[in-house]
């Protein structure tokens, strides 16, 4: 990764399974306060929804929890990693997200399309290697100039 790299982006199936917890694998969300932002849709296999009405701020092993179901269905995932001190904000840019104390931010579009922010080169390297063990496509590198996204939300 250059340090350069804002993030990633790539498209997972349209299915059922864990791709949340295939996605974050290498991060220690443990550690971490979430923000789970307006727009979150996740269907469990048995039918039941959560997103941000049903969890909205979680601590991270809470969120673990949820993403090691072995099957659900992510519509749209709007996620943002603050470190376990700090309280869980919404950060609505990129610029946002430099200046506070955010991690990572991972959002899923239409059950597919995944973008990835993370500041840290080592972790975002990480990611990117975890995303092709994954064999997910179209798998590209975020940068200042091929970034099009204004805002950190899912609609």
């Amino acid at each position: 990764m250059n340090v350069l790299d804002r993030g990633i982006s790539f498209e997972i199936p349209n299915e059922y399974g864990n791709w949340l917890g295939k996605i974050l694998k290498p991060i220690n969300g443990a550690n971490c306060n979430w923000l789970v932002g307006e727009g979150t849709e996740i269907v469990g296999g048995s039918g039941e929804e959560w997103g941000n009405d049903a969890l909205g701020n979680l601590d991270g092993l809470t969120l673990q929890k949820h993403l090691r179901r072995s099957d659900y269905y992510v519509i749209f995932a709007d996620l943002k990693a603050f470190p376990s001190d700090e309280p869980a904000v919404d950060i609505a840019s990129y610029e946002e997200f430099q200046s506070s104390s955010c991690e990572f931010v991972i959002l899923i579009v239409d059950s597919v399309y995944v973008i990835i922010y993370a500041k840290d080169p080592t972790k975002l390297e990480a990611l990117y290697q975890n995303a092709l063990e994954n064999k997910v496509r179209n798998l590209e590198r975020i940068r200042a100039d091929n970034d099009a996204r204004s805002r950190f939300s899912v609609w």
